[in-house]
């Protein structure tokens, strides 16, 4: 059986290969829309400084590659650690390992898309806009890559788990390896659950990082 190779096209559906026998006839091909999670809205130039931004990170590319480096959220990342890295620098006590995790758990810093993004003290995730968008189409001829149809921004403290919600996980009674795990981080059994299928809700002692600082 031939599974084929699923790939997103330009106009941002997800090209499925139905499965087919080796049998002298082409395969159906099934479209879906793609929905998902967006860090970095490269399309969006009425963002105040977006497009300049966005240039400067495909020249880099073009200086150092000799090619164009498209938009990812993976690019964005890297660029978010540094200004936080560089924040924090300035504020820590030390260049420590020690010292830059205390200054990263205190510090505030700005990018494009906020003005107030910031570490958890408790689980170390960051506090940053998130666009849940339909991939589509770029209709100005700009990208040959999809773009995202926004339908709604959120802010960090809206998708993240809150401390309660972070100290609690549920877990199956076949799972073993990972319940001694989370003893080893923590975490602790408080409740049994026998149907349908046994498994366990275990909640965190602690919550931080450090092994010996207890919420």
């Amino acid at each position: 059986m031939d599974f084929g190779t699923s790939v997103i096209t330009s106009d941002g559906t997800l090209a499925i290969p139905q499965i087919r026998p080796h049998l002298p006839r082409p395969a159906t091909i099934l479209t879906v829309k793609v929905h998902g999670i967006d860090l970095w809205p490269f399309w969006m130039d009425e963002i105040e400084g977006n497009a300049e931004f966005v240039q400067k990170y495909s020249d880099i590319g073009k200086k150092y590659y000799n090619a164009e480096i498209l938009p990812s959220d993976m690019g964005y990342t890297w660029y978010v650690g540094i200004k936080a890295i560089v924040a924090a620098a300035r504020e820590a006590e030390n260049l420590t390992p020690e010292g830059m995790t205390k200054a990263l758990e205190n510090v505030h810093f700005s990018t494009l898309y906020g003005d107030d993004l910031y570490f958890r003290d408790f689980d170390h995730q960051m506090a940053h806009a998130y666009y849940y968008v339909t991939a589509v189409e770029d209709q100005t001829g700009k990208w040959s890559i999809p773009v995202g149809e926004i339908y709604e921004v959120y802010e960090g403290e809206e998708m993240l788990p809150t401390k309660e919600e972070v100290r609690t996980l549920t877990v199956f009674d076949h799972n073993q390896e990972a319940i001694r795990l989370y003893e080893k981080l923590g975490f602790k059994i408080e409740e049994t659950v026998e149907a349908p299928k046994l498994k366990y809700v275990m909640r965190r002692q602690r919550t931080s990082y450090e092994g010996d600082k207890q919420s």
